[in-house]
């Protein structure tokens, strides 16, 4: 290929590189622009939270960083009260993940994220919630077994 035909498929090419990384931009600030107060809301507030997220056209939290302190022993009961329901959320991943997960999780199973996150001592607990294999069984007995202490 000659050099002049070599140059004319440069800028072309920057353009839709630039366009592409806009999109991408504007794509990811539209993911994240309704974000959660973890300042002023508990554990059971962020499942409400994602329960409203439940109809968004993929129904997905990213989780940037949450306080150390946000998920205490004294929200385990509340949330564990919640393990067995079906009802339809968002599911969420941390901001470092590759996968963008769209389908639709339960509050139960965010509920077990949750306790999960507390366990390890960190949320979110793993990448996606979506992909995530949790023993709720363990998680239930978790607070009545005092293994938190």
């Amino acid at each position: 290929m000659s050099l002049s035909k070599r140059r004319s498929l440069i800028l072309p090419a920057l353009l839709l590189t630039v366009m592409l990384a806009s999109c991408a931009a504007k794509t990811e600030s539209k993911h994240t622009e309704d974000a959660f107060e973890w300042a002023h809301g508990d554990p059971v507030a962020f499942l409400e939270f994602l329960r409203i997220k439940k109809n968004d056209p993929c129904p997905t939290f990213a989780v940037a960083g949450v306080p150390d302190t946000w998920l205490k022993k004294e929200h385990i009961p509340r949330l564990q009260e919640r393990l067995d329901s079906r009802e339809p959320c968002a599911n969420v991943h941390s901001i470092y993940s590759s996968l963008r997960d769209c389908d639709p999780s339960t509050v139960g199973h965010e509920a077990a994220f949750l306790i999960e996150g507390f366990r390890k001592g960190s949320y979110p607990p793993g990448m996606n919630s979506g992909r995530a294999v949790l023993d709720v069984e363990a998680l239930t007995r978790i607070f009545h077994g005092n293994c938190l202490e």
